[in-house]
């Protein structure tokens, strides 16, 4: 439906009355408070049918499979082959550029929907940090760097955006593994004494064993 002018769109009612155009925006805000209101009062009037009648429910959808069980097995046995021939066509459909842009693609949204990460960051983080990993900077080879985050509690009920704030950053396989077992820095610097302590008598060993001259 098109406005007065002819050139602005208009909305109507189910009364057939306009309820948007440019002199009255706020018409469409109400539409769509009314349409949100009567979407959210259906949700609950299934809800509340479901659980008042939940018995029945389940009865009725257990009778009906026992009754067509060889009716659903047939059908099931005739659209398997046509349903595992179309996935192999659509598969062998696939050129190796495809193959890359799905991996990408799906790549890009699990560090968006697990740890915040948008488009682009992931690379940027990994050229901060020299494009290897933050720890042992080995570069990665066959496997992309793991995203280190901080252990807080309630990790699984954040939202993506609030996770983003706990992403410490890229890390290899073996030094991700580290950390994921709850070692601290204060472990890692009595690591470090520990070793360079051992290092140290080792060398001064080897230089006692050492014939006179």
């Amino acid at each position: 439906m098109r406005g007065r002018d002819g050139s602005t769109p208009v909305r109507s009612h189910g009364s057939g009355r306009a309820c948007y155009d440019e002199r009255r925006p706020e018409k469409c805000e109400a539409c769509r408070a009314a349409q949100r209101a009567y979407a959210l009062s259906t949700r609950e009037h299934k809800k509340a049918y479901r659980a008042a009648n939940l018995k029945h429910i389940n009865a009725t959808a257990r009778a009906y499979r026992e009754s067509h069980r060889e009716q659903r097995r047939a059908y099931s046995a005739t659209q398997r082959d046509k349903a595992n021939a179309r996935a192999k066509a659509y598969r062998l459909s696939w050129t190796e550029e495809t193959r890359a842009l799905r991996r990408a693609v799906n790549r890009a949204w699990r560090l968006r929907a697990i740890y915040g990460l948008a488009d682009g960051e992931y690379d940027q983080m990994l050229a901060s940090q020299g494009g290897g990993c933050a720890i042992c900077g080995k570069p990665p080879v066959k496997r992309a760097l793991h995203v280190d985050h901080e252990h807080v509690r309630g990790w699984s009920r954040m939202p993506p955006a609030r996770r983003r704030e706990y992403v410490r950053g890229l890390l290899c396989y073996l030094c991700n593994r580290l950390l994921a077992r709850g070692i601290t820095a204060s472990v890692l610097r009595g690591a470090a004494v520990y070793l360079e302590n051992y290092a140290s008598r080792s060398l001064k060993a080897v230089g006692d064993d050492r014939p006179a001259a």
